[in-house]
């Protein structure tokens, strides 16, 4: 109970703040590559905290790290609503990260810790289909609150459901006695908040700048040499920022390579869909979080069977099935269009959903059980790191070629309108002819018309590029298979 409520807090952030995040960038007046900061400067911390959450966990205690991270979490929150700025946003949302990030692995650790191995597949199932239950509440609930006043309300809402799974965690969770302090690899730390760093923004800024401009050149420059650096040093290091001898276990890198795919194509489509709910179909927050309710309540089901299922078959089972329920959904959406209706979009999601659930509790069991009791903190953490740098590079990705598709197919249609003018020009006369009869001037009828065209330009652009990668999720769905196919 403990695990599930303070995941539930965890998670209606993350979640949530996709679905909200529209209104965070029309109240900045940020685009979509500025906005996605908001969510991956999140990510970003919770990628550096996870593994530096096996130290504090083993210095200091897992129960108390998990009560005090809970803590924390409750008053970065709280500062996330009183954000002036993108900038204090993003560094609010920074805040936020460090205490996820504690928080998310560590319930995982408690649970394998808590229960014998016959159990563990459907221990953390049904702490998943609890938290699924409580997020699709909870996101309604704060869905409506931000809509009818504003994404501020968000925040101010979730504060006392953080303050709760603060004081149930204090309440329930014994103190443990300090162990040991072994020393932190800060040294490993900083390199690996240098090179996500320096990737994501040549990624996000690649196209802004140029992908051959010096400033990119020399952000990959600092990625790939402060990659190198941190490989090279946590391999010599006695105790590491993050162990990377665990993968010396083949089953073990094949869940971590499918823990990347996971969090590309989960968080970066949980990024894209509102964006295509608010800017196509031109929902609300409320509406956009409708969109999500009835996906994490059947998600959550697909997670205990999911969880059941890896106590008694091969991991690679449910995963399989859950990548063919991903590439359904996926190529599903990339017909999508203006016009598709709500029902047909909540089909869609809860496709995608089911197939997250198949896979999420038997990737942490197989994972997990490849490794032993001892490393089963650091694995756990891995594992989450591998997802939430999936994540970014997810959204990061998508928001880069989401922007350039669109760029590509307005020039296309501008293209078009120039070789066939017959087209545009009968639009444009109908449209004209229609204002003209409600009393404009053939002046003001003509401007009109033209607006009216080169919005039906943008629309129709805006609905090839979610189309264009959504496909491209798709292809990358069925390459990951082939990693699933050696997990036990």
């Amino acid at each position: 109970m403990v695990t599930t409520s303070a995941s539930i807090t965890v998670w209606v952030d993350n979640t949530s703040v996709a679905i909200i995040l529209p209104k965070i960038m029309s109240g900045f007046g940020l685009n979509v590559i500025q906005g996605s900061w908001v969510v991956n400067s999140t990510l970003i911390a919770i990628a550096v905290m996870i593994p530096a959450s096996g130290w504090l966990g083993n210095t200091f205690g897992r129960n108390n790290i998990y009560i005090w991270s809970l803590g924390f979490f409750m008053v970065s929150t709280v500062l996330c609503s009183l954000a002036w700025s993108q900038g204090s946003l993003i560094f609010f949302r920074v805040l936020v990260g460090i205490a996820s990030g504690s928080v998310m692995p560590t319930s995982h650790a408690i649970i394998f810790e808590n229960f014998p191995a016959k159990k563990r597949g459907i221990a953390i199932g049904f702490y998943s289909l609890g938290s699924s239950a409580g997020i699709a509440f909870a996101t309604i609930f704060l869905g409506r609150f931000a809509e009818e006043f504003t994404w501020r309300a968000f925040f101010y809402f979730n504060a006392p459901l953080a303050m709760f799974s603060f004081i149930f965690a204090l309440v329930m969770l014994r103190k443990q006695k300090k162990q040991p302090v072994v020393q932190l690899d800060l040294l490993g730390a900083t390199l690996m908040a240098v090179f996500l760093l320096s990737l994501l923004l040549a990624l996000t800024q690649g196209r802004r700048y140029g992908w051959y401009s010096d400033y990119i050149l020399l952000l990959f420059f600092i990625f790939a040499v402060s990659l190198v650096l941190f490989l090279f040093t946590e391999l010599r290091r006695r105790n590491p920022f993050v162990e990377l001898r665990l993968y010396k276990s083949f089953v073990y890198v094949m869940a971590s390579s499918i823990a990347v795919a996971y969090g590309v194509i989960l968080i970066g489509t949980s990024f894209l869909v509102p964006q295509f709910a608010n800017s196509v179909l031109g929902y609300d927050v409320f509406k956009t979080s409708l969109i999500f309710f009835p996906s994490m309540l059947v998600g959550g089901v697909a997670l205990l069977v999911a969880g059941w299922m890896a106590d008694r078959f091969p991991a690679r089972i449910p995963i399989i099935m859950g990548l063919g329920f991903y590439i359904l959904s996926m190529y599903s959406m990339s017909r999508l269009n203006y016009q598709s209706s709500f029902g047909t979009v909540v089909s869609l999601v809860i496709l995608r959903d089911i197939g997250g659930g198949l896979i999420f509790a038997p990737l942490i069991r197989a994972s997990l059980g490849a490794l032993p009791l001892s490393q089963v903190g650091m694995g756990s953490g891995l594992i989450n790191m591998n997802r939430q740098i999936g994540g970014m590079v997810g959204i990061a990705l998508f928001g880069t070629y989401m922007e350039g598709r669109e760029i590509f197919y307005r020039q296309m249609f501008g293209t078009s309108q120039a070789d066939a003018p017959y087209a545009a020009r009968f639009f444009l006369n109908s449209v004209k002819n229609l204002f003209v009869s409600h009393g404009n001037t053939e002046a003001l009828a003509s401007a009109k018309a033209m607006s009216v065209l080169n919005k039906v330009v943008e629309l129709q652009a805006l609905v090839n590029s979610f189309n264009d990668i959504f496909l491209l999720v798709a292809l990358m769905v069925v390459i990951v298979i082939i990693p699933a196919l050696f997990i036990k």
